[in-house]
């Protein structure tokens, strides 16, 4: 009888900002035939987001499905300005995408290109396509914002 063969972890890629502040995990597609056969280890594996906030970063997960990047903000100290790191794919994070954001955490701040919108828990922003700077703060750091 063969033994069962083992299976390699889902292929995943880490990018590190210069000042660590931001992180992007890059996820690639799975074929939908080969998914079908994953058990639930094998697709948490693939597809689960186990954290978006750490206090002080960025935390964004870029999937090749549908090319989408979802990810989490959590300004204590100081403002996070959202970095666009090589899988991002141009110099400025929203030179081509939008983006729209759900605060879940203590009122905070966006700041978009110099002009700043406060952020109440459970209050939405989009920010157009095109954007050059966005930055993250929270009003009350015993409190933090939780971007979304």
């Amino acid at each position: 009888m063969n033994a069962p063969a083992t299976i390699a972890p889902a292929a995943k890629d880490t990018f590190l900002s210069l000042d660590g502040s931001t992180t992007v995990e890059v996820r690639h597609a799975s074929h939908p035939e080969a998914v079908r056969s994953f058990d639930t280890d094998r697709l948490r594996r693939h597809f689960l987001i186990e954290s978006l906030f750490r206090p002080n970063a960025v935390t964004l997960t870029y999937s090749h499905i549908d090319r989408f990047v979802v990810g989490g903000a959590m300004p204590v100290s100081a403002a996070l300005p959202l970095q666009a790191l090589k899988p991002i794919g141009s110099d400025k994070f929203l030179r081509r995408r939008e983006l729209g954001l759900l605060n879940v955490g203590g009122t905070g701040r966006v700041t978009v290109d110099g002009k700043s919108f406060e952020i109440a828990k459970l209050d939405a922003l989009y920010v157009a396509m095109g954007a050059e700077d966005v930055r993250f703060e929270s009003v009350d750091s015993s409190r933090p914002a939780k971007f979304y």
